[in-house]
């Protein structure tokens, strides 16, 4: 990946995770991680991986743990707002019947859960944007999916019979942006854009 004009790269040994700038060791951590997403802050690079062993995924800043998470997947990407790294996450809890998940976001080193509407069958995303929780969601009795924004809640506009199969939130400055692959019937997939 390429940030802030350096290339950084990511690897594990059979015991480490090994994190390059520009060809050159940054730091290397124990165990293997598949690092999903990076971030520059400063002088630090801070990372959110995978265990390639557990159901697990580690926030770490220059290869130090800094917030674990057993049982959960990130959502989506990290960012930074107001000098603060923010990301979210789905808490997957299991019971005899049906697993459940719970939705959180980690702003500046606090966790803070989600509430998400009784009618929300599926999430797809959730980002934060100017302090705002934003998540993409499938709702019952609405065919496409939809945005919520705070107490503003938007349809997606797409065409008919189209049926998403993944989708992301990203930050575009102040605008939030929508990134989607769909299917229809008798189509291979495609994707499109929508911005808020």
């Amino acid at each position: 990946r390429i940030l802030e004009g350096h290339l950084y790269t990511d690897y594990s040994t059979g015991t480490e995770t090994i994190i390059k700038k520009d060809g050159q060791e940054l730091f290397r951590f124990e165990g293997r991680e598949q690092i999903l997403d990076m971030v520059i802050s400063g002088q630090d690079v801070m990372t959110l991986g995978c265990s390639r062993k557990e159901d697990e995924f580690t926030l770490r800043k220059n290869g130090v743990a800094v917030f674990t998470k057993k049982n959960g997947k990130p959502f989506g990407k990290m960012h930074m707002e107001e000098e603060m790294l923010m990301f979210a996450f789905c808490e997957i809890i299991s019971s005899q019947e049906d697993d459940l998940e719970r939705y959180w976001v980690y702003v500046d080193g606090k966790e803070e859960q989600v509430a998400v509407r009784k009618d929300i069958q599926k999430v797809w995303d959730i980002t934060i944007r100017n302090s705002e929780v934003c998540y993409l969601a499938q709702m019952t009795g609405i065919s496409v999916p939809v945005l919520v924004m705070g107490d503003e809640m938007k349809t997606l506009d797409m065409p008919a019979g189209m049926k998403p199969v993944a989708c992301r939130l990203l930050i575009s400055g102040s605008s939030i942006v929508t990134e989607m692959v769909c299917t229809a019937d008798g189509t291979a997939l495609s994707s499109g854009i929508w911005v808020d």
